[in-house]
């Protein structure tokens, strides 16, 4: 029974993806933009406001998952969470 626990646990190690902080938004999930407002009839010059949009890049998250430095997949736990290149780049 150990045997299957052991490729069970290896298996879940393989699928389970491994995020960072995404660079986007710092991990917030969101940033401020500039929003130019035109002149109007009151007012005799325009201004930029500023409003809080959601992270394309994340989709709100705040964080992405980590992906090879070289080959550009994404990387999972099997990889190691502190490592930059996937297990395949590493042992070619």
């Amino acid at each position: 029974m150990s045997k299957i626990k052991d490729l069970w646990s290896f298996m879940t190690e393989m699928e389970t993806p491994v995020y960072v902080k995404c660079e986007e938004c710092g991990g917030d999930g969101r940033y401020e933009v500039d929003v130019p407002m035109p002149h109007g009839f009151g007012r005799d010059v325009g201004y930029l406001d500023s409003e809080w949009v959601t992270c394309d890049e994340c989709g709100g998250e705040g964080q992405v998952e980590k992906t090879c430095s070289d080959c550009g997949e994404y990387m999972s736990a099997f990889d190691g969470a502190d490592k930059t290149v996937c297990f395949e780049c590493r042992h070619p």
